[in-house]
């Protein structure tokens, strides 16, 4: 079912899978098996599905990976999780949608005031500043978080024993990790356009094996 990787896959995000020893049922034996969790037959990752989401049209993203990933580290951490808005890009959606949020890309927006990470926020319309002109893309995510400190400048991880940082006034939080957060929906915020076919649009962004 699953197909082998190539060299277009960053290692860092995609380590290659290795044999996995199961017991089956019918034998009782152990069989080594190779699993790749992905939408091999559509040559991508992930799956984007059109829904309403609280009354407006959105795109979720189902991406078995990183929602695994995300999965296993909450479990490791024991954090809690909060849902926030990301602001970006569309020209950048290609890039978290096959490898997630890059927190080493840090400093090239606004919200690096806060600390070197990815930057979010409970206001959707806060979040829409990180987006120049009309060209704006929003991301509902849900991010792992127990305890956020005031973060600053050239701060490079949280402060004391917490695992966020956030702004003085609550608008901007920041995290510093790989899959600290999973990104969940798609959403067209440009309120000088009319909503389009997101699923049409990001259909063509496609890797293959």
């Amino acid at each position: 079912m699953f197909s082998t990787r190539n060299d277009y896959f960053d290692q860092e995000y995609y380590p290659e899978a290795i044999p996995i020893e199961i017991l089956t049922e019918t034998e009782h034996t152990l069989s080594p098996t190779v699993e790749w969790l992905g939408f091999v037959n559509e040559g991508k990752p992930y799956k984007l599905v059109e829904e309403n989401l609280w009354g407006t049209k959105a795109v979720k993203i189902i991406h078995p990976y990183l929602e695994r990933a995300f999965k296993l580290k909450q479990t490791k951490t024991g954090l809690g999780t909060r849902r926030l808005y990301h602001g970006t890009l569309s020209s950048n959606i290609d890039s978290i949608l096959l490898n997630n949020f890059n927190w080493r890309l840090a400093g090239r927006s606004r919200g690096v005031k806060h600390g070197k990470g990815v930057c979010f926020s409970p206001r959707k319309d806060f979040a829409r500043k990180f987006c120049e002109g009309n060209d704006g893309i929003i991301i509902l995510t849900r991010i792992l978080c127990r305890l956020a400190v005031e973060g600053f400048l050239g701060d490079i991880l949280p402060r004391s024993n917490a695992d966020t940082t956030q702004s003085r006034n609550g608008n901007v939080y920041v995290k510093f990790e790989d899959n600290d957060f999973l990104p969940l929906y798609i959403i067209d915020m440009n309120a000088y356009s009319e909503m389009v076919d997101l699923c049409s649009i990001f259909s063509s962004l496609k890797i293959n094996f």
